[in-house]
């Protein structure tokens, strides 16, 4: 189940299975910056949610943050949300996109994946 709660400047999006929150993104706003700091885990059955949230947002700014801080663990289909975004940055001229606060175990994914040439990543 997904809920969406948007006060003022700040939007959370949950994903929930079982009661339980799987993945969760709180958007913050922050003069022509979105952040998106995503926590929990992105699967399969999360992704795509990450990806209409990135696209959603990254089309209505110039400079989309996202804040991988507290993803605990992220599928082959949370890269597919990433590189999708990324592909549209490259194609834009008025578009950024950065990755921050990876933690090691992400990063070594990245670089295992070479994601970490692909992706704009500040850690």
């Amino acid at each position: 189940m997904v809920t969406k709660i948007t006060n003022g400047n700040l939007t959370e999006i949950v994903t929930t299975e079982n009661n339980s929150t799987v993945l969760s993104i709180l958007k913050e706003t922050s003069g022509n910056d979105i952040i998106l700091h995503i926590s929990g885990s992105v699967k399969t059955f999360t992704a795509a949610g990450l990806t209409e949230t990135i696209m959603e947002n990254i089309v209505n700014t110039n400079n989309l943050i996202i804040d991988l801080a507290e993803v605990e663990y992220m599928a082959s289909s949370g890269l597919r949300s990433l590189l999708t975004a990324q592909k549209y940055v490259d194609d834009s001229d008025d578009a950024d996109m950065v990755i921050r606060n990876a933690n090691d175990e992400i990063m070594e994914v990245f670089e295992i994946t070479g994601f970490d040439n692909i992706l704009n990543i500040e850690n």
